[in-house]
């Protein structure tokens, strides 16, 4: 009786899971949009992919393979066309956050959250008036100093290890330059990562954040396994999220005991508007959010084009030229004087396009409505590749080749429009004016005064070398040689 009674719990599993595979592949409302047998029964290669670091490479690789829209899971859609982009990230109907969001919060229950994950439209409307200030072009101009700053302390680090044997890894001094911006700007004093050389302890769980979230990718859509990811993460992270929120608040209330300067908390805090009045607990998690938002991938863009430059020696030298042609010296180097160098653009828009920082857009919630002439049902989850966008042969001719100047010449057929390295919409990125004057400068002043090459430790392909988690590029080392194009004394002496 016994065996009977397991052979039919056998057989009553088999017809479920029979039956479920049916349904998922022909009569679900997602059922005619193509994609593999193993994406549209089930998430456990999404999170396979997800946890390889392997997310927007095997999706922009689904899109070359099976169309515009990609049926990536059981109830999970991508588009890889600007029109759906416009369509899911635009505000009309609006397409919400999901659930995904909850893993980038503040790190303890019950605390607020910041631009980024914040799912409410109105609340993140209300947080990007507050903010939006800070990145205003009239501020970018009080903050150029700063920033200047921080790229010659970088070009200071890339000339004392230029003779090293194995290279330089731009990667790590990249990520040091940008969150020493960041910090000092947030908290009013940096990190110190370019003047030690080495990770402060707020920047490597920037990193992790994002691996972290791909675990929450996978647990979330399955109710015993959530339970068991926030528990641990409650266990384990909790006093790190503690440490980091201490950190921050005691740097954001010696703050106010500072001159005026400019800075992040300078602009919100002015008590003449009432909706720049917050919170410290609301003040935290957006400077954390701006932290975590802006290291990867502003690093990220740099790390890339010093890459490419180093890969293209034709380019790099028109830029070089551009720059020597143009500028009375490396202290000309300036957010004005950079304005009209039509290369520079062009190599950084370049780069961009091959490599968009964030590759693929968040996750959002079909209201019930049309994309791409195809009603995609309430509930749905939906999301936009960009990398596949950027580099489909529909919007521009050799997608896979590094061509800045496709950027200057305006008579090509390509649409510059399709690449949307900082996403669209009301949710777009808020931080971009800041992110561009970080990359330019920074592009400017390391190519005036080096010349850049690879060497027998590059990874030659950088998006293949990366992992992607769902957020933005996890890069490698990137090791470069750097050759001063001129002594420093030379350079001051031009001066």
């Amino acid at each position: 009786m016994a065996i009977l009674l397991q052979h039919f719990a056998a057989v009553l599993v088999i017809l479920l899971l029979a039956g479920r595979i049916i349904h998922q592949l022909f009569f679900h409302p997602l059922a005619k949009f193509p994609g593999p047998f193993y994406t549209r029964v089930s998430y456990l290669a999404v999170c396979k992919w997800t946890l390889q670091g392997r997310w927007s490479h095997t999706i922009k690789e689904l899109h070359q393979r099976y169309g515009p829209v990609v049926r990536v899971g059981p109830n999970t859609l991508s588009f890889s066309t600007v029109h759906a982009a416009r369509a899911i990230y635009g505000n009309k109907p609006l397409f919400l956050k999901n659930d995904m969001y909850d893993a980038f919060g503040s790190g303890l229950k019950g605390g607020p959250s910041g631009l980024f994950p914040e799912k409410d439209p109105e609340v993140h409307a209300e947080l990007k008036r507050v903010f939006a200030p800070c990145f205003f072009e009239d501020e970018l101009r009080r903050q150029e100093p700063l920033v200047q700053k921080y790229v010659d302390l970088l070009v200071d680090r890339i000339e004392e290890h230029e003779v090293d044997k194995g290279g330089v890894d731009i990667n790590f001094w990249a990520r040091a330059y940008v969150a020493d911006v960041i910090s000092d700007l947030s908290f009013g004093e940096p990190f110190g990562s370019l003047a030690d050389g080495a990770q402060h302890f707020w920047v490597k769980p920037l990193r992790e954040k994002f691996i972290i979230s791909a675990v929450f990718e996978c647990c979330r859509r399955y109710p015993l396994l959530i339970s068991v990811y926030w528990y641990l993460y409650s266990k384990f992270r909790r006093d790190e999220a503690l440490k980091l929120h201490q950190y921050a608040s005691a740097r954001i209330k010696r703050h106010f005991e500072l001159p005026p300067r400019a800075d992040f908390i300078s602009v919100v805090s002015n008590p003449r508007d009432s909706l720049k009045r917050l919170d410290l607990q609301v003040l935290r998690a957006n400077l954390y959010g701006f932290l975590m938002g802006a290291t990867e991938t502003t690093s990220f863009a740099v790390t890339a084009a010093l890459h490419f430059l180093a890969k293209h020696a034709d380019a790099q030298k028109r830029l070089s030229d551009e720059l020597h042609g143009s500028l009375a010296g490396y202290e000309s180097i300036t957010m004005e004087a950079l304005e009209n160098l039509s290369y520079l653009r062009a190599v950084i828009d370049e780069t961009l396009r091959m490599l968009p920082p964030s590759p693929v857009g968040g996750m959002r919630v079909s209201p019930g409505t049309l994309v791409e002439g195809s009603y995609i049902p309430d509930k749905t989850e939906v999301f936009s590749s960009y990398i596949a966008i950027s580099r489909s042969d529909s919007y521009f001719a050799k997608p896979d080749e590094f061509r800045p100047e496709r950027w200057t010449d305006t008579h090509n057929s390509d649409i510059k429009g399709a690449s949307l390295a900082f996403s669209l919409g009301p949710r777009n990125c808020i931080g971009r004016p800041l992110a561009l004057l970080k990359v330019r400068l920074a592009i400017a002043k390391i190519i005036y005064r080096f010349e850049v090459a690879t060497t027998s430790n590059t990874v030659l392909n950088l998006e293949e070398g990366s992992r992607h988690f769902g957020g933005p590029w996890v890069s490698p080392p990137v090791m470069l040689k750097f050759r001063s194009r001129l002594a420093k004394a030379e350079v001051t002496k031009q001066e």
